[in-house]
Parts: C-alpha cells; structure tokens; sequence
C-alpha cells in the first residue's frame, strides 16, 4: 500500500539573494495549491574561530552583532511580507551552518518540503568546502525544490523523472504521481542506459531495451496520471537528462539523490549533484533513505 504524501508544511531558506527569492515565488505557488503552511529561515554564518579570540572581540560584542544582525533580517523578511502581502506562519532566525539549521528547523517542524534558491559555484569553492547546496543534497532527509535563476512561469504541464529502475523509483514516481495530479501535468519517465565508451551488438541493446521496457510498464501501470518513457542510450547520465529536459522543454525534474560509492563518488560526484550544478530548470530532489 501506497504511503500517503502530504505537502501540509513548507520551509524557505533565504540569505536575500535575488536566488532565494525566486525559491520564495515558488514557495507560494505550492503553499497556494496544497493549502500548507509556509514558514522562513534565514541563518546567520558563523565566524571564523580566531575572531572569537579575547585579543580581538569580547563576548558581549559579539552578542550586540548578533542582536543587531538578527533584527535586520526580521525586519528584511516583514518587508517581503508586506510586498508579497503574504504572513509567514513563523519566522526562524538561527546563526551556524545554513545547513545544519535548515535541517534542523525542518526536522524540529515537521517540514514537508525545503524551498531554497540555486546558485553556483566556482568548481575549485564546491570540491574545497562545498555548497549549502551540496551539503543539503548529502544530509538532508526532506525532499529539496531548487528554483532556477531564470525567471519561468509557473507551470508544470510537463515534468521530468529520471529513472534507474532502483527501489527508489517508486517514491520518485509517487511525487511525480501527486504533483501531476494537482497541476494536470505529463510525467515524462526517462531512463539513461549508461554505456561510457562500451559498445554492443545491436541485439543485445535491443534484448536491454525490451528488458527495461517491461519493467517501466510495470511500475507505471498504477501511476493514476499522464505518464509516458523514454530509453536512451548516453556516456553519461546527468548530461544526457540535462539535455534531454532542455530539449523537452521540461518544467520541473523530479530525481531522488541517487549516490556513487567509494572512489568514484569523490572524483565523479552523485548523478543528482551533477543535475543540479548544470540544468537550469527548477529541480524537486528527494532523499534517499537507503544512502
């Protein structure tokens, strides 16, 4: 029996960027839609260890910066309200790693989904210290809508499912399922047959095919929406989806944080990170209990 899901609960993390504003807009149009609660975050970093040092900054003044810092961004979030002319259901300001708080107060809150901003990041800044972005796609157990930087309608009339016919599948199809629903939207199921540089008779690709074939009309059989697949063939996954959704004109890519392991993971990155870093289409992840 199918688990019910339920977006009752939204969380949008916001450090003001033009990015994370865009992830609000978002935010809304599901808060709208499922009637949920829509609550904001922002979290204040840290500073470096030796700024704490007694020769350079007390603790009293640290804690004047922390109130000052605090008040500003209440009063920045009351401002988008009154713009928006929307009230957020609770506004959580919190200082230390935006990712470790997000995580937090989406745990704390029984949150449904995170709504954050994507940006990017020099290639040399994401393998030395990594990305809020990158940390959430590791450690966070929420499902994670990243917004593109280009302004899109909002619409999903057609949503991306990259499938790798692992048990995974089916939670990604079940969201795919709710939200095509909700939006009368086509779940465009693809799956990539990874073949790096191999090569093999045409009749054992075609065995292949007719293998995965029967298997994505088995899990779609129950899928209660529009629902169509896709077989391609591609050196590597992540670019072949990319380029697929372009093409496509996709609106949204459902994919769960499908990991590598050992070595290759360090050098190659998930298929889901490489997603994210290169499409520039709005991107719901979810996570992957067995990782």
């Amino acid at each position: 029996m199918k688990k019910k899901l339920r977006i009752k609960k939204i969380l949008w993390a916001t450090d003001f960027s033009r990015e994370s504003l865009s992830a609000l807009d978002y935010a809304l149009f599901f808060k709208k839609n499922f009637d949920a609660k829509l609550y904001a975050i922002h979290v204040i970093p840290n500073l470096p260890p030796l700024i704490y040092d007694d020769a350079f900054v007390d603790s009293k003044e640290m804690e004047l910066n922390f109130m000052r810092i605090n008040k500003a961004a209440v009063r920045k979030i009351r401002a988008i309200e009154k713009r928006k002319k929307i009230s957020f259901d609770d506004i959580i300001i919190s200082d230390g790693a935006a990712y470790e708080k997000i995580i937090e107060s989406a745990e704390k809150n029984k949150i449904d989904m995170i709504f954050i901003g994507k940006k990017s990041h020099p290639l040399w800044e994401r393998l030395l210290l990594g990305s809020t972005t990158n940390r959430l796609i590791h450690h966070c157990k929420k499902p994670i809508f990243l917004s593109s930087k280009k302004k899109r309608t909002m619409e999903f009339s057609d949503m991306l499912v990259p499938v790798d016919l692992e048990p995974i599948m089916e939670t990604e199809l079940a969201w795919a399922e709710v939200l095509a629903r909700k939006f009368d939207s086509m779940i465009d199921v693809l799956h990539v047959m990874e073949l790096y540089e191999y090569e093999f008779p045409f009749e054992t690709l075609e065995k292949l095919v007719q293998k995965i074939s029967k298997k994505l009309d088995n899990s779609l059989k129950d899928v209660k929406a529009k629902a169509r697949y896709n077989i391609v063939k591609a050196i590597d996954a992540a670019d072949a989806i990319v380029d697929y959704a372009k093409k496509k004109k996709s609106d949204l890519i459902i994919t769960a944080t499908h990991s590598r392991s050992g070595l290759s993971k360090f050098f190659m990155g998930s298929v889901a990170e490489k997603i994210v870093s290169r499409s520039q289409i709005p991107i719901l992840l979810l996570p992957n209990k067995e990782d």
